[in-house]
C-alpha cells in the first residue's frame, strides 16, 4: 500500500481498461493472461451488487506471428518430414486438442486445424 500512497492512489481508484464493459484488473503481460471484473449493481436478492469474475487470454501477438509465417510460406509446397502448420495457445491445446492427441486422433486435430473457424491458428495454407 505504501507504493500506492507514494503515487497519490488509495487502491479504490476505477479501472482505467475496459473490455467489452469488464473492469481489466490485472494484465499480466508475460503470460498474455487478462483477469476481468463487472459488478451488476443491486441485482442480488436482497438487492446486493453481484460481482463477476472472469480471466481472458491474449493471443494476438501469436495471431500476428501466424499470419507473418502463412504470408511467407504462401505459394510454397509441402516439404518433406515434419512440417510447422499451426501454432495454438495453451489453454485452447489443453481444452480442445490434448486429448485427441493423447489417444491418437490425428483425424481429430487435422479436421480442427482445417476448419475456417481456427484458420488463425495455421502457419501454412492449404489443408493437412
Amino acid at each position: 500500500m505504501d507504493d500506492l500512497a507514494a503515487l497519490g492512489l488509495t487502491g479504490h481508484e476505477p479501472p482505467i481498461e475496459y473490455i467489452d464493459g469488464w473492469a481489466v484488473m490485472h494484465r499480466d503481460h508475460l503470460t498474455g493472461r487478462i483477469e476481468l471484473a463487472y459488478v451488476d449493481e443491486g441485482a442480488g436478492p436482497n438487492g446486493q451488487d453481484v460481482w463477476y469474475h472472469k480471466s481472458l487470454q491474449d493471443c494476438s501477438h501469436l495471431l500476428d506471428e501466424n499470419a507473418a509465417l502463412r504470408a511467407i510460406q504462401d505459394g510454397k509446397r509441402w516439404g518433406d518430414g515434419l512440417q510447422h502448420v499451426a501454432s495454438v495457445p495453451m489453454n485452447v491445446w489443453a481444452n480442445r486438442l490434448s486429448e485427441p492427441s493423447r489417444q491418437g486422433d490425428s483425424a481429430y486435430i487435422k479436421r480442427w486445424l482445417n476448419n475456417a473457424d481456427h484458420a488463425a491458428f495455421r502457419t501454412k495454407s492449404g489443408k493437412l
